[in-house]
């Protein structure tokens, strides 16, 4: 279970027990996030996958199913791409294969420049809507706490690996079983302009839709996310 950029294995924390008494999951902090943030920037989203062939690695693991939220679902896809012997199944949440590489660029530098203060209203509300924001619940504290916590190099980093993602085209080659999970208010990764062109491309891949979900879809409706997963 891969989370978001910014977060750390807690997006799935209420996620993990529907799911619990049917599979062994993995939850675990991505390179430059929770307990990783010590650890160098990353370059590429190959980076990432490198640490999660390791992690399979050192856990004896010869294939598993793979689960990917946003920046997770990139790592997801190359895993799937890159090593497909490891991958028995995918799972795509509110993820895409080709990003807007200004907005991420942008991103990054504006991290830089105004410190991470700057990027906890604009990313809460890319996140969320703002109902739940003004809500505040603990989802949303938690959020917050964990973007104004975020290292400016790692975040920027983090953006600008995703700014050079792309892999649509290759998409084709995946051969696994694919649900690609989309939310219905991501104002991320939209379902009909990013997550319908990776279920096209994916070779029998199911496209599913989870009404008035925003792009945390695992931390807003995680019972719906849950079932989606163990099917």
């Amino acid at each position: 279970m891969i989370h978001c950029l910014g977060l750390d294995w807690r997006l799935w924390r209420d996620v993990i027990p529907e799911l619990s008494e049917q599979y062994r999951l993995i939850a675990y902090d991505l390179h430059g996030h929770g307990y990783a943030s010590n650890s160098p920037k990353i370059e590429s989203i190959q980076q990432l996958v490198d640490d999660l062939v390791r992690l399979m690695d050192e856990l004896n693991l010869k294939s598993a199913r793979i689960a990917g939220h946003s920046l997770g679902g990139r790592v997801a896809q190359q895993m799937a791409l890159r090593h497909p012997e490891r991958v028995t199944s995918l799972a795509l949440v509110c993820t895409m294969a080709r990003t807007a590489r200004q907005a991420m660029q942008s991103r990054a530098d504006e991290a830089e420049r105004q410190g991470m203060t700057s990027q906890v209203a604009p990313s809460l509300l890319r996140w969320l809507t703002p109902e739940v924001v003004a809500e505040n619940p603990w989802y949303v504290r938690y959020a917050r706490a964990r973007v104004i916590r975020s290292l400016a190099p790692n975040w920027a980093a983090a953006w600008r690996a995703l700014a050079q993602f792309d892999v649509l085209e290759e998409l084709q080659a995946i051969s696994v079983p694919t649900n690609v999970i989309a939310a219905e208010k991501d104002l991320t990764a939209s379902p009909e302009e990013y997550m319908r062109p990776i279920a096209d491309r994916i070779p029998g891949a199911k496209l599913s839709l989870i009404p008035g979900a925003p792009h945390l879809a695992p931390l807003v409706k995680p019972h719906e996310v849950a079932t989606l997963l163990a099917h």
